[in-house]
């Protein structure tokens, strides 16, 4: 996550190198300090050999994960252990296997880019995930990566050659996935594993000097962009800018595969009353930004951040209330790029004379000018050093004399809940804790009469549930609904075609959230509805007590996300086990699931807390809650932090071996009962969801405590910040 990583470019075999070793001798960190990469603080390195190379991404951590996918070199791990990645390698791909029924035959849409290229006179093509801002979850019109490759996950590029080669790339999330939705024909990259070649490297192993490698320059964040420039020249090979997207044009003629209209719903505003501030508050917070570091104008192109800013919602993604737009902030101007048909009266009184608005294509008339204006000296454009950044075309539309590459006040004010905020939240997570209770007794009720309840038709119920719960408006991501080995697949997406029965010889990973007024919600509960086996009920443990670890650490403000990662993997690592995602991302206040914050947390950020195990091909387990940074008020050189849990719903007790947890986390847990029982349980009674109440009584009673290990109250935190001080006097040179 350190700016000065990024010039680095080490290979995943390189990092690999130094993970059994943090001295200052390690290969990782003698080639920092060879680079002179002075700055480089000792939280990147152990996240670095002890996170980057065992786990895939989610939230911030997978564009800067995506970008070294991307740039890697190999110049000095040539040591590794070669691994070729051919079709060999695909599953379900051999005569007489089976097809998953997720599976996309996208032959005929890639012969016909395969055309385009050629005409184009280019040998390469990229395609990446994202829209022109960058987002994580793209509208259906956008999904140009899913279209040409079949895979539908949230991160991953494909690239199509002109000699007929295809490979996709996507990180641990997605192995199982895409491994079923790819067709027979696309080479499939697990990013992070040994041996598989970055972008970058498979396009010069590929290549010759003169050929051409063209991309749509808005999809590509400038990071990327520049940094696939900068290697391919090397080996004589251009990145160039297509006129047009390709795959727009191969798209656009498929008849048989109808491109999606972008949305046409209306923009709404976002009420004060869950806001906290008014356009007027956060522009003016925003402006004394830009005064202090001399900047005449702010571009913002993420687009929860326009939505926060002008405090407006609405439809354009699904499961993302944002609108498709770009904002412009000056000194006594703000202006709004969008599609004008989404202006209503409602929309003109509530911005007034606060904000401009434009169509959204005039943003590059605008943006050219206020460049070229010489009465303006500094344009601030959104940096990549916590996400993808900007497009590299907004980027080169400003001149570089002009460029302030930052990370944005938007981006910052954004992530860090005002009291308005943190409390209309907190109110959205006890009701969503009342639909998931509900909806579970409902489920259980279900399993005990002998129904057999669906992976689709349990996740639809579980909507109608949200549904009715007041200010809820829609769900905050698809559904993971899956029995099974379908739980091993971390994002899995239960649909008619590959939905199952669930029933009582396995476990059953259920994760899902919503969209309310005042916030959104992210939550995972896995059961089981019959007798579970011994390893479904140690895993299950380990996962919660990594889960209370981490909920229960208090740290100084210094302290990275990325140094805490090994508390909830801690009882996971005992058993030489792991899994591949991040254990935590940020959360949006009524926008994105998976909100970008920095790695130093402050108060008034939410974040998850969702670590899990997953047994290929059997089943998977996950804990998921949502928990807000609070400052304890205790203070040694600097504040320290700690969490409080927000989501409330309860957990399995025939999951939990009360003999594994020590006193403290068995303390924790009936505290957490207890809570639950208080706010949650009271409201079902309010709600008169009578069957939900029984459900949450029977799962929060006490457990013994005299069951479970020696008392030690404090060890963790205190290990986790003796190390974290320890490793930091060391290593950190500046």
């Amino acid at each position: 996550e350190h700016p000065s990583a990024r010039a680095t470019l080490v290979s995943v075999e390189a990092w690999r190198k130094c993970a059994g070793s943090l001295s200052s001798q390690s290969p990782c960190v003698q080639l920092l300090y060879n680079r002179e990469e002075t700055t480089m603080k000792a939280s990147f390195l152990v996240t670095a050999c002890l996170l980057f190379v065992t786990t895939g991404c989610s939230g911030q951590l997978q564009e800067t994960h995506r970008r070294d996918s991307l740039l890697s070199a190999t110049s000095w791990a040539t040591s590794a252990t070669p691994y070729i990645v051919t079709l060999d390698n695909r599953t379900n791909c051999a005569p007489g296997d089976t097809e998953p029924p997720n599976r996309v035959d996208t032959s005929v849409r890639v012969d016909d880019l395969i055309t385009e290229l050629i005409s184009n006179g280019y040998n390469a093509y990229i395609v990446p995930t994202s829209d022109d801002h960058q987002s994580e979850y793209a509208p259906e019109r956008d999904r140009r990566r899913e279209y040409i490759s079949g895979f539908s996950g949230s991160a991953g590029y494909a690239l199509v050659l002109s000699d007929g080669q295809r490979a996709l790339w996507t990180d641990g999330r997605y192995f199982l996935q895409a491994d079923d939705e790819l067709d027979c024909q696309w080479l499939f990259m697990k990013e992070t594993m040994a041996g598989v070649p970055t972008l970058l490297e498979f396009l010069k192993d590929n290549l010759s000097s003169g050929d051409v490698v063209a991309a749509d320059p808005s999809l590509l964040g400038y990071g990327n962009w520049n940094g696939l420039a900068k290697g391919l020249s090397e080996s004589g090979i251009s990145l160039v800018a297509s006129s047009t997207n390709l795959v727009d044009t191969v798209w656009d003629a498929d008849s048989d595969n109808p491109r999606p209209a972008y949305g046409k719903d209306s923009a709404y505003p976002h009420s004060i009353e869950y806001a906290g501030l008014t356009i007027e508050e956060k522009l003016s917070n925003v402006r004394a930004v830009m005064a202090s570091g001399g900047a005449q104008a702010l571009v913002i192109s993420t687009l929860d951040e326009t939505a926060w800013l002008y405090n407006v919602r609405g439809n354009d993604i699904v499961y993302n209330p944002v609108v498709r737009s770009y904002a412009i902030v000056q000194e006594d101007d703000a202006t709004w790029y969008l599609d004008l048909d989404k202006i209503t009266p409602e929309i003109e009184d509530h911005l007034g004379d606060l904000v401009t608005i434009a169509a959204y294509d005039e943003i590059w008339d605008d943006l050219a000018d206020l460049s070229s204006n010489p009465l303006i000296n500094t344009i601030m454009l959104p940096d990549d050093s916590l996400s993808s950044g900007c497009s590299f075309k907004l980027y080169d539309t400003v001149l570089e004399s002009k460029r302030w590459m930052v990370v944005t006040p938007t981006l910052k004010m954004k992530a860090q809940k005002n009291s308005v905020e943190i409390s209309r939240m907190k109110e959205a997570l006890i009701m969503d804790g009342v639909a998931l209770s509900d909806f579970l007794a409902e489920l259980e009720r279900q399993m005990g009469a002998g129904e057999v309840p669906t992976e689709v038709t349990a996740q639809e119920l579980l909507k109608t549930y949200r549904l009715s719960q007041k200010d809820c408006t829609e769900l905050s991501f698809a559904t993971i609904s899956g029995y099974a080995e379908h739980g091993a697949i971390m994002h899995y997406e239960a649909t008619n075609l590959t939905s199952v029965p669930i029933e009582t010889d396995s476990l059953y990973l259920l994760d899902s959230g919503g969209q309310y007024l005042g916030g959104t919600t992210d939550i995972t509960r896995t059961m089981h509805y019959g007798t579970p086996t011994a390893e479904m009920i140690e895993m299950y443990t380990l996962v919660l007590m990594g889960m209370i670890d981490f909920i229960t650490l208090t740290f100084p403000s210094s302290m990275s996300r990325w140094d805490m990662e090994v508390l909830p993997r801690r009882p996971l690592y005992a058993k030489g086990l792991n899994y591949r995602h991040s254990s935590s991302h940020g959360i949006g206040m009524y926008l994105f699931v998976h909100e970008v914050v920095e790695v130093q947390v402050k108060p008034g950020y939410v974040l998850s807390n969702e670590p899990g195990f997953y047994k290929d091909g059997a089943w998977g387990v996950r804990i998921e809650n949502q928990m807000l940074v609070v400052d304890t008020g205790m203070f040694f050189d600097e504040p320290f932090y700690t969490f409080e849990a927000l989501s409330l719903v309860p957990y399995e007790p025939k999951l939990i071996d009360v003999a594994l947890l020590t006193h403290y986390q068995a303390n924790w847990l009936n505290a957490y009962n207890l809570e639950v029982r208080e706010k949650v349980g009271q409201e079902l009674l309010n709600q008169g969801r009578l069957e939900g109440y029984e459900w949450l009584l029977t799962k929060t009673e006490p457990i013994g405590i005299s069951s479970a290990t020696v008392p030690n109250p404090t060890l963790l935190p205190v290990i986790a910040v003796t190390l974290f001080t320890l490793i930091k006097g060391l290593y950190f040179t500046n």
